[in-house]
């Protein structure tokens, strides 16, 4: 049985740490799937699953531009997790738009749908042999949208990636982890360590199987884990 992956390794200040938060979430009455997803205190919706398999990660983007009659990115990413299906998803986001710049991975046990996000436009973009890989810059032709110089590893990190995943021919969720625990080019590596003076470092790496309906939050740094939290459906 083919096995439907997602991960995502996130790379954010060292101090919000312990603001983290995993949520679960059920809306009873609504025909909305419960939800489990790993969020920040105050922000309705980030990187996780849902119990139709439907997962969702982001990876922040810096352009410059706003257009406040679309989606708040979190907003999109609720909406994608109260989706029955990767397909509802994408329909809806790319119906509404979304207000700001960001890439965000929609699966489900059929396959993935990679969303590169302006507040122009929401392109998607084609994988590579059922393979998509993504960091901090838009991959897209976007000549109608400036994008200001900002994480210069991210180019390196998305080659390292590609790199790393292209030999991986039976993947799953031991070995594509072991792929996050990279850290070739640090401190602007896969596997993040902070190094003044920026505070940015990997704060936790989630590895979901959507076959399954099951993902591993993996806290802290991959390769120095502080805690390991299972979600299930």
């Amino acid at each position: 049985m083919a096995t439907s992956l997602v991960m995502d390794n996130w790379d954010w200040m060292a101090e919000q740490a312990e603001n983290l938060i995993i949520c679960h979430i059920s809306q009873p009455g609504t025909g909305i799937p419960h939800i489990s997803q790993v969020t920040e205190g105050g922000i309705i919706g980030k990187i996780g699953l849902n119990a139709n398999g439907v997962g969702c990660c982001l990876n922040a983007i810096r352009c410059r531009g706003v257009d406040p009659s679309k989606l708040p990115i979190h907003f999109a990413l609720r909406t994608a997790l109260e989706s029955k299906s990767r397909a509802e998803a994408v329909t809806k986001i790319k119906s509404l738009g979304v207000a700001g710049s960001g890439h965000i991975l929609i699966a489900d046990p059929t396959g993935s749908t990679d969303l590169e996000c302006t507040h122009k436009w929401v392109k998607e973009l084609s994988a590579n042999e059922g393979v998509l890989c993504h960091t901090n810059h838009l991959l897209l032709e976007h000549d109608d949208v400036e994008e200001p110089s900002w994480l210069e590893d991210s180019p390196f990190r998305l080659r390292r990636m590609q790199e790393l995943v292209s030999p991986v021919l039976t993947p799953t969720k031991g070995i594509i982890f072991g792929l996050f625990t990279d850290t070739e080019g640090s401190p602007g590596s896969i596997n993040r360590k902070k190094r003044d003076p920026s505070s940015v470092e990997t704060l936790f790496n989630i590895v979901m199987d959507l076959t399954r309906k099951n993902a591993t939050v993996t806290l802290g740094s991959p390769s120095e884990p502080t805690g390991q939290i299972v979600l299930a459906f």
